[in-house]
């Protein structure tokens, strides 16, 4: 029975993956921004096709539409802090569970 651990270090290897994960997923917003783009602004379209703009239609918002915008954004920062404390949550029992483990096997 080997004394010394043979995989990767828990903390490293998740990392990675959250690492990894996030990577992907910006890469794959980045993908689809290229693959349908919006222009904000008048002058960034008529930047990027070299074609004169002759009108712009503005936005006019609802209070409900604000409303729904809101609740988007709080929906996407309650995913993103449920990522980090998952993740942290994960650090913490992976370490306890490594510790249990040596304890077990009397390996300190």
């Amino acid at each position: 029975m080997p004394l010394q651990p043979i995989a990767p270090p828990r903390f490293v290897l998740l990392l990675m993956v959250l690492a990894a994960s996030l990577v992907v997923g910006a890469g794959l917003a980045y993908g689809l921004n290229l693959a349908r783009p919006v222009f904000m602004t008048a002058h960034s379209l008529r930047k990027a096709t070299g074609l004169d703009v002759l009108g712009a239609v503005s936005r006019a918002t609802r209070d409900r539409d604000r409303m729904a915008t809101r609740a988007r954004r709080m929906g996407y920062a309650l995913a993103a802090s449920t990522l980090l404390g998952l993740f942290t949550i994960s650090i913490i029992f992976a370490q306890q569970a490594s510790h249990a483990m040596r304890l077990a096997f009397h390996l300190e």
